[in-house]
């Protein structure tokens, strides 16, 4: 009698396998990204790998070594770097293979090629150029940054050069004048901040951690920055005031106004306490190598 297997035994069968290529992935990123695993907890790092061999396979990777490949460049750039606008120069070669029907391991290996320059300035020896940045970002101050409205771009770009000048002069200020614009359209339209110090801040984060940090399995607390909801002011009601009434419109949208204000100083404040505590995780993975 030939032996059939179901679609539920099938099934299974698949998820066994996926779970022992997680594990495996994560015994081979060991070395590298241990502590950090620690620091995000085994099953957050688990979840976290298996979103990121579904990202590879929709970038066109599915065999073992494109794909570590792939994860260990989300791990260093952000769980995004493939659409990142500060990467785009970086990535363009590998990007137009990808249309051209070559090999997994070809594209793995133009990759590898095209970051590694880029490894080598922004990194350090020893890790010190990223291990400089690291500290400056534990030293952040949400009322120190020095941007202003009247000149938001300039003080800009003097703040992300402060941060992290090594980042800053490798990819060039063309390129950073792109993270500056893309951040900030973030921070308004998805955070509704509208003070430059917050805006700031927030591009700040997409240059450190990548322009999708806030959606990154691998950063799994600041997906909850997304997740305060803004501060519901107090409903008044037609028995408190005849809603048709100037000054029943005037006192809602005062209202709406200031609690807007707070919580985006809220938010801001977690975003900032948020990118400390980045830093403080990864100074203690990168201090291992």
């Amino acid at each position: 009698m030939a032996m059939s297997i179901s679609n539920q035994q099938m099934h299974q069968l698949k998820n066994n396998l996926l779970d022992d290529y997680l594990k495996e992935l994560m015994t081979l990123l060991q070395p590298d990204f241990g502590q950090w695993q620690q620091s995000i907890g085994e099953d957050n790092f688990y979840h976290a790998l298996k979103q990121g061999v579904e990202d590879a396979k929709t970038e066109g990777f599915s065999q073992r070594g494109p794909v570590k490949l792939y994860i260990n460049l989300q791990l260093l750039l952000g769980s995004g770097f493939a659409i990142d606008p500060q990467y785009a120069g970086l990535t363009e070669e590998w990007q137009r293979l990808k249309t051209q029907h070559v090999s997994q391991l070809e594209q793995a290996d133009t990759l590898h090629q095209e970051l590694t320059p880029y490894f080598d300035q922004v990194l350090g020896e020893q890790n010190n150029a990223l291990l400089n940045h690291l500290k400056r970002l534990q030293q952040l101050n949400l009322n120190e940054l020095g941007v202003y409205k009247e000149t938001y771009k300039p003080d800009l770009h003097a703040l992300l050069y402060e941060l992290y000048p090594e980042k800053y002069q490798q990819l060039g200020k063309e390129t950073m004048t792109q993270v500056i614009i893309k951040g900030t359209e973030k921070a308004y339209y998805q955070y509704h901040f509208e003070q430059p110090s917050h805006s700031a801040l927030l591009v700040t984060a997409c240059f450190s951690l990548g322009h999708q940090f806030d959606q990154d399995p691998f950063l799994p607390w600041f997906s909850q920055t997304q997740e305060h909801n803004p501060i519901n002011p107090m409903h008044m009601t037609t028995t408190d005031m005849n809603t048709n009434t100037k000054a029943y419109t005037q006192i809602k949208a005062a209202m709406n106004e200031e609690f807007e204000a707070d919580n985006s100083q809220q938010q801001a404040k977690w975003l900032e306490a948020s990118l400390k505590s980045y830093a403080d995780r990864a100074m203690m993975n990168y201090r291992q190598k």
